[in-house]
């Protein structure tokens, strides 16, 4: 299978599409070792799309400082909510919205990228 980049850990060259022993797809990460099963061959809509969107995205955010800072703030407020969700489980009902960007986590690293 060709290899693209991971939608997961967004490692360049790590992740492919395969198929279990029932011809079921799902998706392996070398670099992040994430595997998502998906439940049907229509889910593979979005694995056709999403890593040409992702390299796009990643080589405007090298170009584009504006862009590199509003994607990296992306990032960081989701994971800053994932891990408050982690720390501080809120009742199903009272579900907040993502916050806006303020996370000290730094989202992306150039150097784990694989086969760059």
């Amino acid at each position: 299978m060709l290899l693209h980049r991971c939608m997961h850990c967004l490692a360049g060259g790590a992740c492919e599409l395969r198929f279990d022993k029932k011809s079921r797809p799902y998706t392996a990460c070398k670099f992040c070792r994430a595997v998502c099963f998906l439940p049907s061959l229509q889910c593979l809509k979005g694995i056709a799309v999403a890593p040409g969107l992702l390299e796009t995205a990643i080589r405007r955010r090298e170009a584009d400082p504006e862009f590199a800072r509003a994607f990296d703030a992306n990032i960081s407020a989701v994971l800053q909510y994932v891990t408050d969700q982690v720390l501080n489980p809120q009742p199903l009902g009272a579900q907040r919205a993502l916050p806006p960007d303020t996370s000290g986590i730094v989202p992306f690293d150039e150097r784990k990228a694989v086969g760059q």
